[in-house]
């Protein structure tokens, strides 16, 4: 009863744990610019453009470090419009990716955030209603610096309400031709103009003022692909702007430099997914909930074994009597019958069965010539005995032996 008690508190406090882990996700507020979120500042429809473009797409919330670089097959990470209250749960770590990428063969995307939104109310219609507010500089020009693009550019506002933006055409791309909305964040070269630039650095879109919207930093030996991209206006990305004529298209040629066969890696971490969650909900979700699953099944298993096996200490009195019983009518049966030798025979037959069948053989009791094929029965040894019942006992009590300790030597029973 103790141990059907314990396995039953302990497959009702699993259960119990894993439905308050289930309720118990981590509480990390939408901030409605992840690619996961259907808001308008949420790059839900730009993760949809890449399928549609045939580039693997991977989320991801794990440390921030950087993809292994190949030129053809090698991922790019995009880091989407960090959150500065996340990027300060990852101390260091946003500036040495930034450091890596601008000194190894690399392929990462970083654009610069602008709009942040927040809830204000629901109206009638259950629809969440948002406040848009423009971006602090400060954050943007911390970012700048640890880009390394702070050498070249800094960071300006062109306050028109629509911004013709044109990409740079290359040998093997044409050029695209779109429009950003008011306020558009631009990049302006600190001296001289664009044509000032040195040679690894690279524009790939601006405006019609010659204003910078997207560049790539070359490293050394990448190949022709590759580099660090900054992107300062991530309008291009986000599912309110994505449907504009010709920004899908910009979207796209920001990343035409990648390696071509790699997959999308858009990290996550700097949006909030990275918060640490309890015990209790990484148990309850995959993958760690197939473990939990696992654990269950054995215990369950454990509780039917114990179940079928364990009785109850009033029960073993009672058990050994309808034993006693058994035993004692088979031996009436026998002394009736005078059947001993007959027995002994079918013993030593059938005990190969059980023990295994091997090269030694076995002569039945009262049966000295007649070999019986016979397994692991030990060492040889002499069965002998007073009378017929005797050797009976002890032939049944050998076999019981061998069974028990497994012994592996081939003997022969003998009878007198």
């Amino acid at each position: 009863m103790f141990r059907v008690v314990m396995v039953g508190a302990f497959i009702v406090t699993t259960v119990v744990w894993l439905v308050v882990g289930i309720f118990d996700a981590p509480l990390v507020p939408d901030n409605f610019t992840n690619s996961h979120s259907g808001s308008p500042g949420g790059h839900h429809a730009f993760v949809e453009l890449l399928k549609e473009n045939d580039r693997t797409v991977r989320r991801e919330a794990a440390r921030l470090e950087l993809p292994e670089y190949d030129s053809y097959s090698g991922a790019t990470l995009m880091i989407l419009e960090p959150r500065p209250e996340f990027v300060a749960e990852y101390p260091g770590e946003l500036e040495n990716l930034l450091k890596d990428a601008r000194n190894r063969p690399s392929s990462v995307v970083l654009a610069l955030p602008k709009r942040a939104y927040y809830p204000e109310y629901e109206d009638e219609n259950g629809d969440l209603v948002l406040t848009e507010v423009i971006f602090p500089s400060d954050f943007i020009d911390e970012l700048m610096r640890q880009s390394g693009f702070d050498r070249w550019f800094k960071v300006g506002h062109d306050r028109r309400d629509m911004v013709s933006t044109y990409s740079i055409p290359t040998d093997t791309s044409r050029q695209i031709t779109t429009q950003i909305h008011h306020p558009v964040q631009v990049l302006r070269p600190l001296r001289g103009g664009l044509s000032d630039l040195p040679a690894n650095v690279q524009v790939i879109a601006k405006t019609d003022r010659d204003d910078v919207i997207a560049v790539r930093l070359r490293s050394e030996n990448d190949y022709g692909r590759g580099g660090l991209v900054l992107v300062s206006d991530p309008d291009m990305f986000t599912n309110r702007f994505l449907n504009e004529p010709g920004m899908a298209d910009l979207s796209m040629t920001v990343l035409r430099d990648t390696p071509p066969k790699g997959e999308i890696v858009i990290d996550e971490a700097l949006h909030g997914f990275g918060a640490d969650s309890s015990l209790e909900y990484l148990a309850a979700t995959p993958p760690g909930l197939w473990v939990t699953l696992s654990v269950i099944l054995v215990m369950l298993l454990f509780g039917w074994r114990q179940a079928t096996v364990l009785r109850p200490i009033d029960a073993e009195v009672q058990d050994r009597a309808e034993r006693r019983y058994a035993i004692e009518g088979l031996a009436r049966m026998m002394e009736r019958t005078r059947a001993h030798d007959d027995a002994a025979r079918r013993i030593v037959r059938r005990s190969w069965l059980v023990l295994g069948q091997g090269a030694a053989q076995v002569q039945g009791a009262g049966k000295a010539t007649t070999a019986i094929r016979k397994g692991r029965t030990g060492r040889i040894v002499k069965m002998s005995g007073e009378s017929s019942e005797e050797k009976l006992v002890n032939i049944a009590r050998r076999v019981a032996m061998q069974k028990r300790t497994g012994e592996t030597e081939h003997s022969r029973l003998w009878s007198d």
